[in-house]
């Protein structure tokens, strides 16, 4: 296998690991973090992750800039929102209110 196809199927895990951290969330969470709802992002991920799988098997113009579009969703929410969300049961359970 190359390394070229573990890095897509590495892709495809991520936006797997990002839908499910997704539709696990509260959607009071989302909120909290001030970021899209919660379902906005699932279909948002949910829609990535099917167009970059979709994009693997062919070489269309302008498949790479897509899946790179594609990537950066993902990162981002990784890298930004969930880390957003992961911060709000402890502040809330600090002030008792949650």
């Amino acid at each position: 296998m190359s390394i070229g196809a573990l890095f897509n199927y590495f892709v495809v895990a991520l936006f797997i690991w990002a839908i499910i951290d997704a539709i696990t969330r509260q959607k009071a969470a989302f909120d909290w973090a001030g970021t899209m709802g919660k379902w906005a992002w699932v279909a948002t991920l949910a829609a990535g992750g099917a167009l970059r799988a979709g994009l693997l098997p062919f070489q269309i113009p302008g498949s790479f800039l897509l899946s790179l579009a594609c990537l950066v969703l993902v990162i981002y929410y990784l890298g930004t929102v969930k880390p957003k969300l992961d911060e709000m049961p402890r502040r809330c359970n600090d002030r008792g209110s949650w």
